[in-house]
């Protein structure tokens, strides 16, 4: 599977923008690609960083389609996802996540880089009848804010962004996560709505 994923993935590459929705598509649908979206959109970004907007567009599309993909599996098989991933304990605690706030999970679910169990969080969104519409904004979300960051640094700064990337994103991603927590937070205590 890891050899048919980098034989796509390699000819994705050639194809700019569009295979940057296809890459991001299939990572995020069922499979996973070596790098991602966020190499792909580095490199493209960084290339021709006047095309950044075009990339970052391709990237969010490419994946909210591809999780539109996976949750509409998942939640036609909801049943049997849940009973076969309850073993381990995860899936039932992403799912109470999910029940508690929604939108919120699922957008900081889609900041966080990997080796972060996304897919976890789009399958027990499924399978715990989250509407679609809730979870694709969710993503979309959380997708703008991973992706522009990555696009606009890349453009920006060029290959020095990689290198500060590698170092920083996971700690980038878990202060963008609280920063989102934080602003629901306090915009549900200001106006007492208990749902975003």
């Amino acid at each position: 599977m890891r050899k048919l994923g980098t034989t796509i993935a390699g000819f994705l590459v050639g194809l700019g923008g569009w295979g940057l929705f296809g890459v991001a598509l299939l990572n995020d649908a069922f499979l996973p690609l070596p790098g991602g979206p966020d190499a792909l959109l580095l490199g493209l970004c960084i290339l021709t960083p006047a095309r950044a907007p075009l990339y970052v567009a391709a990237a969010i599309l490419g994946s909210v389609c591809g999780c539109g993909l996976l949750l509409a599996i998942s939640r036609r098989g909801g049943r049997a996802l849940r009973q076969a991933a309850a073993q381990r304990g995860k899936m039932e605690r992403a799912m109470r996540l999910l029940r508690r706030n929604d939108l919120l999970a699922l957008a900081a679910a889609s900041l966080m880089p990997p080796p972060f169990p996304f897919k976890l969080f789009l399958i027990a969104s499924g399978a715990s009848g989250v509407t679609l519409q809730r979870s694709l904004v969710g993503i979309a979300l959380g997708r703008l804010v991973r992706f522009g960051l990555l696009g606009t640094l890349a453009a920006l700064y060029g290959r020095a962004a990689l290198g500060w990337m590698r170092s920083h994103y996971p700690v980038v991603s878990l202060v963008l996560v609280a920063l989102l927590i934080a602003w629901i937070w306090l915009r549900q205590r200001r106006t007492g709505t208990p749902d975003v």
